[in-house]
């Protein structure tokens, strides 16, 4: 039988179905594709079982490991050894004990029908074998099942795909992974490799306080998984670690989870301004900044709720020397403290030029949120709390649709950073356009250009779903020359599920002025 489309290449095969009670099913280290997450059993026990939910959820039944000759295989306990659906049993096991140690179980409301019946009888499980036995494949087929968007009580951590990559390092992670998974999950693949080679293990031992975040706060986000053009964007551990707190503090204040590009202008953008302006402030002052203990404290304020408030704002951090009280107050008396410690005076009077600044804050008269001075660098800031700033709803949503149609846009400067970035921009559900804005039009040029971008664009998309099209304004010798050279028959294919046209706006001649390449992607739902 071939195999059906869109069926990974590396998929289980069924095998039986076959009753078990639950005591002769693993849970060990080895039992499964990832560890049990204490707090996901957790979760599974009161929220579905407790619940009474156990049926209704959106949970496929556990299914157990053969081997590829089609016996039974065992984890290391002895116990029979699950393919997938360990946090599933670890539940039920938890729900056996509570039954085991109640007086009458018969009072449990949750203790009816099915769930009744596999803790006495025992539970049906699907059987299944893959074509060999190499484990980190078996863990990339699940890991991409437990995808976050395939459901919200068995998601894969962020933390478990780098893990999951970092295993894959040896065989050319990316193209090993598609080869198993195939190449409508190249996408989905590429996110993970970028995020393997850029995040800190301080960064994602953060990400696991919050798992059940949406992972596009890290996955789709250039100021922790920023390369090529983005990579001025990317923030340091210590500055993602510190978004990531105050974005935690913000939601469980709200009581819901505000947006991705909410997460990315009011929260990551702000961290970014701090982390510049520290970088400046070591350049320029690297031999005195550890004479001054200020520095420390403002940068902490930096990375608080205040120091964001005042950068998402709009303040200036160091403030205008022709502007009497502008700036943040903590900056401009660090700066002031360093350019004394520069210029060779004493350590206490410089010291001293910071404590006068603290002295002279309630006169600044800025308007941020209120809340405590964690740096402890003022001496009284009770004068300056004031009332929470309210964001017009339609403002902000406007402001979150801009955010949203701006993270579809990717621009490059030259052929080479374009092929790599494309592959990890096409989705099997994506329709775009890649614009060419050429420096001339000599046909030679344009056409050579356009060749290679047909060459970068099909190499990962099949040419029937590809269509080029191109402006000549009153270069009307190209369609001539684009005729003979074939491109007619691009021209006339038909647009199907993924759409990249390929459209080529001819200028007029302008010396210097560099070629670049835009690239649109929207998601079609």
């Amino acid at each position: 039988m071939s195999k059906k489309a869109g069926t990974p290449a590396y998929a289980p095969v069924y095998v039986e179905s076959k009753l078990l009670k639950l005591d002769d099913v693993s849970v060990a280290h080895d039992s499964g594709h990832r560890d049990v997450d204490e707090d996901r059993v957790l979760e599974l026990y009161e929220k579905v079982i407790l619940a009474g939910r156990w049926g209704q959820a959106s949970l496929s039944r556990p299914k157990l490991r053969y081997d590829p000759a089609g016996r039974p295989m065992a984890a290391s306990d002895g116990r029979s050894k699950l393919a997938d659906g360990k946090h599933c049993i670890a539940a039920l096991k938890k729900a056996a004990e509570t039954v085991a140690q109640s007086d009458d179980a018969t009072q449990l409301e949750w203790y009816t029908g099915e769930i009744k019946d596999i803790l006495t009888v025992g539970m049906r499980f699907d059987c299944i074998k893959f074509l060999d036995d190499d484990e980190a494949a078996v863990k990339l087929f699940y890991t991409m099942a437990h995808e976050q968007e395939a459901n919200k009580l068995r998601t894969t951590s962020v933390e478990h795909k780098i893990k999951l990559v970092r295993a894959y390092v040896a065989k050319d992670a990316e193209n090993a992974m598609v080869e198993i998974l195939g190449k409508s999950r190249r996408s989905t693949i590429h996110n993970w490799c970028k995020a393997t080679a850029v995040l800190k293990e301080p960064v994602l031992i953060k990400l696991k306080e919050k798992p059940d975040l949406p992972q596009g706060l890290v996955f789709t986000n250039k100021y922790f998984v920023g390369q090529g053009e983005e990579t001025r964007f990317l923030l340091e551990p210590e500055q993602q670690i510190a978004a990531l707190q105050l974005f935690y503090d913000f939601c469980d204040g709200r009581g819901t989870v505000s947006s991705i590009p909410t997460f990315m202008s009011d929260f990551c953008a702000p961290m970014l301004k701090a982390q510049l302006w520290c970088q400046l402030v070591m350049k320029k002052y690297s031999s005195v900044v550890s004479r001054l203990p200020a520095y420390d404290r403002c940068q902490k304020m930096l990375w608080s709720e205040r120091g964001r408030t005042c950068m998402r704002l709009g303040v200036g951090l160091s403030g205008d020397p022709k502007i009497e009280g502008s700036g943040i107050p903590e900056c401009v008396s660090v700066l002031q403290g360093l350019k004394n410690l520069a210029a060779g005076r004493a350590v206490d009077e410089a010291e001293s030029a910071v404590d006068a600044a603290k002295a002279t804050v309630t006169e600044h008269k800025l308007v941020v949120e209120g809340g405590d001075d964690e740096s402890g660098i003022l001496a009284d800031d009770s004068t300056m709390e004031a009332p929470l700033v309210e964001k017009d709803p339609v403002l902000e949503k406007a402001e979150e649709l801009g955010l949203s149609v701006r993270s579809n846009i990717h621009l490059f400067h030259d052929m080479k950073t374009f092929g790599d970035g494309f592959v990890g921009l096409c989705r099997a559900t994506t329709r775009g356009g890649i614009y060419i804005d050429e420096a001339t039009s000599k046909a030679k040029i344009i056409l050579g250009d356009m060749a290679e971008l047909w060459k970068v664009v099909t190499s990962v998309v099949d040419r029937q779903y590809v269509s080029m099209g191109i402006f000549c304004g009153k270069r009307h010798d190209l369609v001539t020359l684009v005729v003979n050279l074939g491109w007619h028959r691009v021209l006339s294919r038909l647009v199907g599920r993924l759409l990249c046209s390929a459209l080529l706006r001819l200028k007029s001649k302008t010396a210097g002025r560099p070629s670049w390449v835009e690239s649109v992607t929207k998601a079609s739902g």
